[in-house]
C-alpha cells in the first residue's frame, strides 16, 4: 500500500482530539473491600476519567458491577481471570 494512500492531516488536529481524553489504571489489589473501594471514589471524583481500567485478578467482575453502575460507568470489555 502507498503511502499516498492515507490523507495527511496536521499532527495538531490529531492530538486536539485527545485533549479531553482521561484514563485511570490502577493494579489495585482489593477493589472489592470498602477501603479499595473509598479510595477509587476519591480517584474518580479528583481526576473524572473518561476510561477507567482495574487491573485485579482476584475479583470477578459480577461482584462489582452494581459498584461501577453507581458511579456512572458501563463495562465495554472484561476479561475474567482464568484457573
Amino acid at each position: 500500500m502507498e503511502l499516498s494512500y492515507f490523507p495527511l492531516i496536521p499532527i495538531k488536529l490529531v492530538m486536539d482530539e485527545f485533549l479531553d481524553l482521561s484514563i485511570l489504571t490502577w493494579n489495585i489489589m482489593g477493589v472489592v473491600n470498602r477501603e479499595g473501594k473509598r479510595q477509587t471514589r476519591v480517584l474518580i471524583r479528583r481526576y473524572r476519567p473518561l476510561l477507567v481500567a482495574i487491573l485485579e485478578t482476584y475479583c470477578q467482575f459480577g461482584r462489582v458491577v452494581n459498584f461501577w453502575n453507581s458511579l456512572g460507568y458501563e463495562q465495554c470489555a472484561i476479561s475474567e481471570a482464568q484457573g
